[in-house]
């Protein structure tokens, strides 16, 4: 993976007018890397990047047992959640369905 100051150089490369050529020589870069770089279809890395630091963040503390299932897990418990989430679902659908006996 490029970090993102080899992004900006063939960015910048490319602003001043280089050819996709000359950028390849230059960075030694594939060509089809920067050809993904200059046509704007390169995934956004930094965006992808921030995601983790926020995950790294949530879950930075030792597990704890969890209050509603008991596993080891980082709090809050994703399969807790989950499941809440799981069931909130199915109880929504059961009074679409039968609307009368709720």
């Amino acid at each position: 993976m490029l970090k993102p100051y080899q992004v900006d150089e063939v960015l910048r490369l490319h602003r001043e007018g280089y050819s996709r050529r000359a950028i390849v020589r230059r960075t030694g870069r594939a060509r089809a890397t920067v050809d993904r770089i200059v046509t704007g279809q390169r995934p956004d890395y930094e965006a992808t990047r921030d995601r983790r630091r926020e995950h790294d963040e949530l879950f930075s503390g030792p597990p704890m047992r969890c209050p509603g299932c008991g596993g080891m897990a980082h709090l809050p418990c994703m399969v807790c959640r989950d499941r809440t989430a799981l069931e909130t679902r199915r109880l929504v659908a059961r009074r679409r369905a039968n609307p009368a006996r709720h």
